[in-house]
């Protein structure tokens, strides 16, 4: 015997037995004690199939405790076949690898600036921020470069304005 049902309830309204108000089209796991009080105060209730709750059944006092969606069980498979593929092979010529087929590309040595000379162009932008930052009246101690560069701006901007 079942103990719950999946059902749905087209009336619209307060359900008083699912504290919730209908229509409930999601279906719902619900005791059989609650659907069989729906079913008695005339409410449209529908009981879904578990394994495909697409499937639906009108629910009246005649069919309420049958099995509306029996399991079927599965008939066995027929033998299989076993079919074996006839592919004809056709020989692919072999390639003349002899000749190339593209212009060989030459390829030019990178050259990379040893790590001294990035550091000087580096300490060298820092010490020019800081000298165009004097000659504007900014003080950069404990400033980072982009803070310089930002205060740059900034100042540049006011006496352009001015």
């Amino acid at each position: 015997m079942k103990s719950s049902m999946l059902i749905t309830v087209s009336n619209f309204g307060r359900i008083p037995q699912l504290h919730q108000n209908g229509p409930i089209i999601t279906p719902l796991k619900v005791g059989v004690d609650t659907v069989v009080d729906l079913v008695r105060r005339q409410y449209t209730v529908y009981e879904h199939n578990k394994y495909n709750p697409e499937k639906k059944v009108l629910l009246t006092v005649h069919n309420l405790m049958n099995d509306n969606f029996p399991i079927v069980e599965k008939q066995p498979a027929p033998a299989e076949v076993q079919i074996t593929p006839t592919v004809q092979v056709e020989e692919i010529p072999s390639a003349d690898l002899s000749t190339p087929v593209e212009e060989p590309v030459e390829v030019s040595p990178v050259v990379e600036e040893p790590v001294a000379e990035k550091a000087s162009e580096k300490a060298e932008t820092q010490a020019s921020l800081r000298d165009k930052a004097a000659s504007l009246g900014i003080d950069t101690t404990g400033m980072s470069k982009n803070k310089i560069r930002a205060a740059i701006r900034d100042a540049e901007s006011a006496s352009a304005k001015a």
